[in-house]
């Protein structure tokens, strides 16, 4: 079925309406795997789209991704803003895994997370969740314009180094997401992740209200924090 082909979930409806009967012979099915394959090559790539459209309070989580078998294709597209060379350098690309989705004009915030992974990725060496993240926009694996980068989604890692963006989508553009395990001193992260994705609340200018608001935190605005999170309107 090449409906089903990297699908994260695919469901097979059997109907008998009389008269004859039918047998079916299915091969190559997992049921309930909790891991998912590995996305190596761009064209392969796993589509998230239904994980976007949801509400702000839907939270949606992917199921397991696993790098540890992944590899690195020959049409996998130089990077130089992750920082594992140095400011110019070319970063290191070692066990790349690819996912797609179209956008629906909602502002996503996407990150690697634990989720139920028994083997977070990045932990047998020492820095848990240590993934880096690259967006393009294009309709095709040959055609395709960074639109978003990002290494560590926590600088201190606390309470990991997982990658995450925040992404405004334009409705029907294609988008892909490259997702790879962080290189330090020769030593590669490893493991399993989940994707999150959630929808964030976007308020249009011309809805913007004068008022009085108070700011939690003693009004310091800490590192890679939201605005919105100490930001309340009296």
């Amino acid at each position: 079925l090449n409906e089903a082909d990297n699908q994260p979930q695919v469901f097979l409806r059997f109907r008998w309406i009389g008269n004859y009967e039918y047998h079916w012979k299915i091969d190559d099915v997992a049921l309930l795997s909790p891991v998912t394959a590995n996305p190596d090559f761009c064209e392969t790539a796993v589509d998230l789209t239904p994980y976007l459209g949801h509400s702000p309070d839907s939270v949606q989580t992917t199921g397991i991704f696993d790098n540890t078998a992944a590899t690195v294709s020959a049409t996998d597209p130089a990077v130089t803003c992750w920082g594992e060379a140095g400011p110019g350098g070319s970063d290191i690309l070692n066990n790349t895994l690819w996912f797609t989705f179209v956008g629906d004009g909602g502002t996503y915030d996407i990150q690697t997370v634990p989720c139920n992974a028994t083997n977070y990725i990045g932990s047998s060496e020492g820095n848990l969740g240590d993934t880096q993240m690259l967006a393009f926009a294009g309709d095709s694996c040959t055609d395709l314009t960074q639109v978003a980068c990002n290494d560590d989604l926590f600088n201190f890692g606390m309470p990991d180094w997982r990658a995450g963006i925040s992404l405004e989508t334009t409705p029907g553009q294609r988008y892909f997401l490259f997702i790879d395990g962080f290189e330090s001193q020769g030593v590669v992260a490893t493991g399993e992740f989940c994707i999150q994705i959630a929808q964030q609340v976007v308020v249009p200018c011309t809805e913007g209200q004068v008022g009085s608001f108070n700011l939690a935190n003693n009004g310091f605005l800490c590192t890679n924090e939201n605005l919105a999170d100490i930001l309340s309107a009296t």
